[in-house]
């Protein structure tokens, strides 16, 4: 600054008044643009709108509102000195706009199909039910939208266990539990595993509500749902401030490493259980895991695919309301987060990206 005004003085110049501020810095961040362009070089996240970084077209693309972001600098206020402020407060922003402007529906990210044995003694020889669901449940004469009962659907594989923990509220062998919106319980009855011992498909009995002992817990589903991908982020570095790393901000990526081969095998399985994928022979879905598996530190589970702080769940599933649904609009999947339709989302295939998860409630049991 004292350069400048000898200069403007030298030259007669008027100076005008200079008001410096302090760069704002996230932890589990960089913003420098210069970093950035190294993650995207070196293959660690896609591009300057990928969903991980902080900057505007990759918070628009994770699904931060503009308002959410409005909010969050006018809570920090401004000071001429740097600042590094946790993410959660940008976080609870977001949660704070997204709660009353986006609609709720139901989604299961890891589903488990469970069958109503006694379906005809409830609904006679009607496929499905229709029921109506309010967008936003807590608000009185809300929008609605409609959702199909059928005698299959499916439910989260963590809301049902086979041998439950202390504490557990959800479905067992010897507990019931309520469904969302149908007035049902259902009561286990059997169920069938895969050749690995994990449990594909539940048996259950369903009463009406007020027939029988209210349940500890209500759960959400869905029934003729359409599939989808949903993208978990988490943060993209492991400390809070990676640029003061001695080793340098690349030696600190939140990601896991496990053995390539194994790694690529588990990717061609995800691959050939997903649904959408049926029309494509085996060496189709060896290029498409190939093109996947470039992504630097990419593997997969039964349910997940995992790359650097991301979880991809290709075989997830969601009702049909949301069919036609643009571009970063925001939905609150119900139990599971906030999510917003990520613009790989095409007619084939649906893309949502996790905005923020639900706020722990600390005082809930599980």
């Amino acid at each position: 600054r004292p350069a400048y005004y000898w200069l403007c003085n030298s030259l007669n110049l008027y100076c005008p008044v200079q008001w410096e501020y302090g760069r704002l810095n996230l932890y589990y961040s960089v913003v420098s643009k210069r970093k950035i362009l190294k993650l995207i070089e070196a293959g660690i996240v896609n591009d300057w709108d990928d969903p991980r970084l902080v900057t505007l077209t990759a918070l628009r693309r994770r699904g931060f509102p503009p308002q959410a972001i409005n909010m969050f600098c006018e809570r920090i206020g401004v000071t001429m000195a740097q600042t590094i402020l946790d993410p959660s407060a940008l976080d609870a922003c977001v949660r704070d706009y997204l709660n009353d402007h986006a609609p709720r529906v139901m989604a299961v990210l890891e589903p488990i199909i469970v069958t109503i044995t006694n379906w005809h003694e409830l609904y006679g020889d009607k496929s499905s039910v229709e029921l109506t669901v309010a967008d936003f449940p807590a608000i009185p004469d809300s929008k609605t939208h409609s959702v199909l009962l059928q005698q299959e659907l499916y439910i989260e594989n963590t809301d049902f266990q086979e041998v439950a923990e202390k504490g557990y509220r959800r479905l067992t062998p010897n507990q019931p539990v309520g469904l969302r919106y149908t007035g049902l319980v259902l009561e286990f009855s059997d169920l069938k595993k895969d050749s690995d011992g994990k449990i594909s498909h539940l048996f259950v009995k369903a009463q009406k509500v007020e027939d029988t002992t209210k349940p500890k817990a209500f759960i959400h589903w869905v029934s003729n749902p359409l599939q989808f991908e949903a993208r978990l982020y988490d943060r993209l570095f492991t400390v809070k401030e990676p640029e003061s790393e001695k080793n340098g901000f690349l030696s600190v990526i939140n990601k896991v490493c496990p053995n390539t081969f194994v790694s690529f095998l588990l990717c061609f399985s995800c691959f050939c259980a997903d649904r959408s994928l049926l029309s494509l022979n085996k060496l189709q879905i060896v290029f498409i895991c190939i093109t996947h598996f470039r992504l630097r530190g990419l593997y997969a589970t039964n349910f997940h695919i995992i790359q650097n702080s991301l979880v991809i769940i290709p075989g997830a599933l969601i009702e049909q309301s949301v069919k036609n649904a643009e571009v970063y609009t925001a939905y609150q999947f119900e139990r599971i987060g906030f999510f917003s339709v990520d613009p790989d989302t095409n007619s084939k295939r649906m893309v949502f990206n996790r905005t923020v998860a639900l706020k722990a409630d600390p005082g809930k049991t599980i």
